[in-house]
């Protein structure tokens, strides 16, 4: 079995099928490379597959004219009920089993951003390159744009190893959650920060080095460092966005409550009025609790 799993147990190899084929077929030509990475990881899943899942494949590919030829006749060598649909000799059930119509339905975009994260770094690159086709759920907000500043502030996070800072800049400059932020910036694989370097047009130099800089995992492969630019330079900027796009939607930043404002005691520019003798007690940012106090603690 592939041996990952989507949220709810759900076994990463059917809907990831699906949706390579899906995104495969949205396009409407392929290069050689591309085709290549396709029917390798076609064909591993296939091998791995159910019937149904076979068969929902072989539905799919069948309507496709460019369909990679090794995957075709992977599919013209399976038990009947392949072979029938690619012989153009089957007839859809009528009541289709309850698995072949789960299998019909597009996955959500939970599940397309669970599936990216699940996936292995060849199925992320097929993803990647066919995405600029595809049309996710739109989230709220303003979508990131290209940003001289947040590359600018991202590398000094990196420069000076500094994860925190970077995740904040994350959560500033694209409009995601903390949550979203440090599962980006703790991948081991290293896509989602090439995803991140797209969308706002950091540079290829400035990308290898908070690549070499970020996260120690990634920083011990130098030949993971040279996979990740030359994905960077391969994907569009509208893939990275579309993907970008997914996670927002799949996993949305919480507004903030706005910041309490007495009626009465004081004007909103100066805050509250303080009677004679009344000292302020600080309040820890984070927690909302007193802060300790520092009196008498300087020497």
């Amino acid at each position: 079995m592939h041996g990952l799993v989507l949220r709810d147990g759900v076994d990463i190899g059917p809907p990831l099928l699906q949706t390579l084929i899906d995104l495969y077929l949205q396009k409407p030509s392929h290069t050689v490379e591309e085709e290549r990475h396709f029917t390798e990881l076609a064909l591993r899943l296939l091998k791995e597959a159910d019937i149904a899942t076979r068969m929902a494949a072989a539905r799919r590919l069948t309507s496709y004219s460019s369909a990679p030829m090794a995957v075709m006749q992977h599919l013209a060598g399976d038990v009947p009920e392949v072979v029938a649909i690619i012989d153009g000799l089957d007839e859809p059930p009528r009541a289709p089993p309850a698995q072949l119509e789960a299998l019909r339905q597009p996955p959500s975009v939970t599940d397309l951003s669970e599936l990216f994260f699940a996936s292995s770094a060849d199925e992320r690159r097929l993803i990647l390159v066919n995405l600029t086709y595809a049309v996710p759920e739109r989230s709220s907000g303003i979508a990131p744009a290209p940003s001289p500043e947040a590359g600018r502030q991202l590398e000094a996070a990196a420069l000076s190893r500094n994860p925190d800072a970077f995740m904040r800049g994350l959560e500033q400059w694209l409009g995601i959650s903390p949550a979203l932020a440090y599962r980006i910036v703790r991948d081991p694989l290293g896509e989602p920060i090439v995803v991140v370097a797209k969308v706002l047009g950091i540079a290829p130099d400035v990308l290898q080095r908070i690549l070499l800089f970020l996260n120690p995992v990634i920083a011990r492969s130098v030949h993971l460092v040279y996979e990740l630019s030359t994905l960077y330079e391969a994907i569009e900027a509208d893939a990275a966005r579309t993907l970008v796009e997914l996670w927002r939607a799949a996993d949305p930043k919480r507004a903030q409550a706005p910041a309490f404002r007495p009626l009465h005691a004081g004007s909103p520019a100066t805050g509250p009025r303080l009677t004679t003798g009344a000292s302020a007690t600080p309040v820890s940012r984070d927690t909302g609790a007193p802060a300790a106090s520092t009196a008498g603690s300087r020497r």
